[in-house]
């Protein structure tokens, strides 16, 4: 709301300056993003005379500066901003308390599982980054960090790299703790690995005539013969096939095979 004339003078400044030759150019931005607005906890906007309003200083005094902000990250999409909700900033807190754990199962051994859930979690964050989705991307490390059981020191740095980016004092206390060189916000951004984060199998789904029979783990360059073959001796298939006759198989690439079996006239 605030933002209108600010942004009213900068394309008027803009566009005179041009017309007296000192830009090329007459418009002063790229791209336009206005962020939302953050909503009292009774959904109405924050007002003293409705007594809804936040007080940031209080919140961070209780939960501490970065997990309030990843609330505020994590909240909704940027543009739409969203409705206080206090446990929401508890649940940040929980989840940062969570990352702090994970020094205690820092190791020598390298888990592969969670090397190719840390290279989809960098391409996925970096990408949610560029284009504001900062509630998406806190998303995808809060998945990541759940499905850790052991790390390694590297893993972990990485993962406090892209935690950087919203709990800037809590990742730099981590990363000093498990004896980082430097600060964590002088490292240069993780970059994913295509050829690690490449599915190798997929689940498969088996129905007869649209309706679900079976899920089977299937390699992802399976041949489609070799696919009919797992399906058609499907044991739930072949109860379900054995006295009609089969008018055709569909296969949809890396997702199902539909077996469809010829009406009785």
């Amino acid at each position: 709301e605030h933002s209108v004339l600010h942004l009213l003078y900068s394309r008027f400044i803009t566009k005179a300056l041009k017309e007296m030759d000192y830009f090329s150019f007459d418009e002063p931005f790229f791209k336009l993003r206005h962020q939302g607005i953050i909503l009292g906890s009774d959904g109405n906007k924050m007002s003293k005379s409705k007594g809804n309003v936040v007080d940031p200083t209080k919140e961070i005094e209780k939960h501490g500066v970065d997990a309030v902000r990843m609330y505020l990250c994590f909240m909704g999409p940027f543009e739409q901003g969203g409705v206080w909700n206090p446990q929401g900033v508890t649940g940040l807190k929980r989840f940062l308390e969570k990352v702090w754990l994970l020094k205690d199962k820092i190791g020598e051994k390298e888990d592969k599982d969670i090397e190719k859930e840390l290279h989809k979690t960098i391409k996925k964050t970096t990408k949610d980054i560029e284009e504001l989705r900062f509630n998406t991307a806190i998303s995808a490390l809060m998945e990541l960090v759940n499905k850790i059981d052991n790390l390694t020191k590297k893993q972990m740095e990485k993962i406090l790299i892209i935690l950087s980016c919203f709990a800037p004092h809590f990742a730099e206390e981590v990363f000093s703790v498990i004896g980082g060189d430097g600060l964590i916000s002088d490292r240069e951004w993780p970059e994913y690995d295509k050829e690690a984060i490449v599915e190798k199998e997929i689940n498969l789904i088996i129905q007869v005539d649209g309706k679900l029979k079976d899920m089977v783990v299937i390699d992802v360059d399976m041949s489609e013969e070799e696919i009919k073959k797992i399906a058609t001796e499907n044991k739930k298939v072949k109860k379900q096939i054995e006295d009609r006759e089969v008018e055709k198989i569909i296969i949809i690439k890396n997702k199902l095979i539909n077996i469809v079996t010829k009406k009785n006239d």
